[in-house]
């Protein structure tokens, strides 16, 4: 399977669905797939210091299989914490156990203007 590049940026702290499309028809049908999402700094992070991970069990939902069409669900606290670049890969594990990491790029979380938790009441 090929992979895809895929670049974007988000706003700390937003709740945000992010619409995902594989676009290599030789990926096939994700019907019983499994798909992992995962974000750290560097591509050479260890599994055990990546700073965002999401899964079909939690924060992916396959919404077309057909045509290999899922969204990525970050929450506010996924975010709220974090600023400047990172590395994420999506990979699929297909109904015959196959193994295949289809996009890749660079999540940049920019810093929010409006941030209402900061606002300080005047009296």
């Amino acid at each position: 399977m090929a992979h895809q590049v895929e670049n974007f940026s988000i706003h700390a702290g937003n709740d945000i669905q992010i619409p995902v499309v594989v676009e290599d028809e030789n990926n096939g049908s994700l019907t019983d797939a499994t798909i992992h999402w995962w974000a750290a700094r560097s591509r050479f992070t260890t599994a055990d210091k990546v700073t965002l991970k999401k899964s079909t069990e939690d924060g992916i939902e396959i919404t077309d299989a057909d045509a290999r069409e899922f969204t990525l669900t970050l929450t506010r606290a996924d975010t709220l914490d974090l600023l400047g670049g990172y590395h994420h890969e999506f990979m699929i594990i297909d109904n015959e156990g196959n193994h295949s990491t289809v996009i890749d790029g660079t999540m940049t979380i920019e810093r929010s203007l409006v941030r209402p938790e900061d606002e300080v009441e005047e009296e």
